[in-house]
C-alpha cells in the first residue's frame, strides 16, 4: 500500500514555496522606504549646491529679466547707454521674463523630464495593478473551477488456495474451504483546501492613485515657477550678488549683440569662398535637391527665423550690391531696425547695431 500526504502537508508546503518567492519583493519594498526617506536630506544638499553656484558663478542659472534688469536697462536708455530691452527673438528663447506667466524654453525643459519620469512610473503603476487584477482573476477561476472532490469506493475479496498433494495438503485444504476474506474501502480527496482563497483588490483605491498623480503633474508643472522663486528668495538675502548678476547678464547680452556684425561678414566670406557641402551635392545630383530643399522659405541671416505665417516673421532681402552684385542678405524686421537699415555684407562702412 502506497502512503500519501495530507492535505495539511500539502498546504503547508505550497505556503513555503509562495513565502520564498514573495520574500525578494517584501524586501526590494523595505529598501526603497529607506531610500524615501532620505529625500529631504537630498532636498538639502541640492540647495546648499544651488546657493554655492549662485554666490560663485554670475552665469549660473542668470536667465530671469527681472524688475531689477528693467530698471537697469531703463536708466541706461536715458543716460544715453546701450540698452538690450526689448529683446530680439532669438534671445526671448534663452532669457525669461520672471513676472510673466508664459514658461520659457529653459523651464520647459525641466517640466519636459518631469513629466516623462512622471509617465515611467505611471506606466509601471499601471502594469502592476493590471498583473493584480489579472492575476486575482486567474486564481479565482482556479478556485471557482477547481474545487473539486474526489471519491473512490470499492470491494475488495481474499481466497486462499492450496497447492500441492497429501495428507496435510488435504487437511488445510479441509480447514480454509470455507474461508475468505472480504473488505469494502471507501477514500475521499478534496482539492479545495489546496487551493488559495485571492482577495479581492482594493478597486477604491484607484481613485486615490489618479488623485495622486493628477497633484503631481500639477507641481510638476507648476516646478518653473519654483525655480524662479529660488532665485527670487537667493536674490533676497543677498542683493550685492544679484546686482553683480544682473549687469553681468546685461553686459552679456550686449556683447552678443556687437559680435553679430563680425559673424555676418564672416558668414559671407565663408559663402563666397567655400560653398556648403548640400550646395555642391545639389549641383552633382539634382535628385537630391528635394532633400535639401527648405520650402523657398526665406531666413534671416542674423536669428535665423524663417518667413510662415504661423511664426508671423516678415523677411527682406537686402536692396545693395556686394562687389558688383546683388547682395542676397535677407533680414527680418527686427534684426534690420537694429542694423539701423544697413546691410553689414555690402555695406563699406561700419554699421553699429541700434541700441
Amino acid at each position: 500500500m502506497n502512503a500519501s500526504k495530507s492535505v495539511t502537508d500539502l498546504q503547508k508546503e505550497v505556503n513555503e514555496d509562495i513565502t520564498s518567492k514573495t520574500d525578494s519583493v517584501f524586501a526590494f519594498l523595505r529598501y526603497l522606504k529607506r531610500f524615501l526617506s532620505f529625500s529631504l536630506l537630498i532636498v538639502v544638499v541640492q540647495s546648499i549646491w544651488y546657493l554655492r553656484n549662485y554666490l560663485a558663478k554670475d552665469g549660473y542659472d542668470n536667465i530671469y529679466i527681472t524688475s531689477q534688469f528693467k530698471l537697469l536697462d531703463k536708466n541706461n536708455l536715458e543716460s544715453g547707454l546701450p540698452s538690450v530691452l526689448p529683446l530680439k527673438k532669438k534671445e526671448k528663447e534663452k532669457y525669461v521674463d520672471a513676472r510673466s506667466w508664459k514658461l520659457g524654453q529653459s523651464e520647459l525643459v525641466h517640466i519636459k523630464l518631469s513629466f516623462f519620469l512622471i509617465l515611467m512610473h505611471f506606466v509601471l503603476c499601471f502594469l502592476i495593478l493590471f498583473f493584480d487584477v489579472a492575476l486575482f482573476y486567474i486564481l479565482e477561476l482556479i478556485r471557482r473551477h477547481g474545487d473539486v472532490e474526489l471519491s473512490a469506493q470499492g470491494t475488495g475479496e481474499a481466497k486462499i488456495a492450496v497447492k500441492g498433494q497429501g495428507p496435510v495438503a488435504d487437511f488445510y485444504r479441509l480447514i480454509i474451504r470455507d474461508l475468505s476474506i472480504s473488505n469494502n474501502y471507501s477514500a475521499t480527496v478534496d482539492i479545495g483546501g489546496c487551493l488559495s482563497n485571492a482577495r479581492s483588490p482594493y478597486f477604491d483605491m484607484y481613485a486615490y492613485y489618479i488623485l495622486l498623480y493628477f497633484v503631481v503633474l500639477v507641481l510638476a508643472l507648476l516646478q518653473g515657477y519654483g525655480l524662479r522663486l529660488r532665485r527670487k528668495i537667493s536674490a533676497f538675502y543677498y542683493p550685492e550678488q544679484e546686482a553683480a548678476r544682473i549687469d553681468f547678464m546685461h553686459k552679456k547680452i550686449r556683447h552678443k549683440r556687437v559680435g553679430l556684425l563680425k559673424f555676418l561678414r564672416q558668414q559671407e566670406a565663408r559663402v563666397k569662398d567655400q560653398p556648403w557641402l548640400s550646395t555642391w551635392l545639389m549641383f552633382k545630383f539634382p535628385f537630391l535637391s528635394k532633400l535639401f530643399s527648405t520650402g523657398n522659405r526665406d531666413e534671416c541671416l542674423s536669428c535665423e527665423h524663417q518667413e510662415s505665417s504661423f511664426s508671423n516673421v516678415k523677411v527682406r532681402r537686402c536692396s545693395g550690391k556686394s562687389d558688383g552684385q546683388q547682395c542676397e542678405a535677407v533680414y527680418c524686421d527686427t534684426c534690420w531696425n537694429d542694423l539701423k537699415d544697413e546691410c553689414p555684407l555690402c555695406s563699406t562702412d561700419d554699421v553699429v547695431l541700434g541700441h
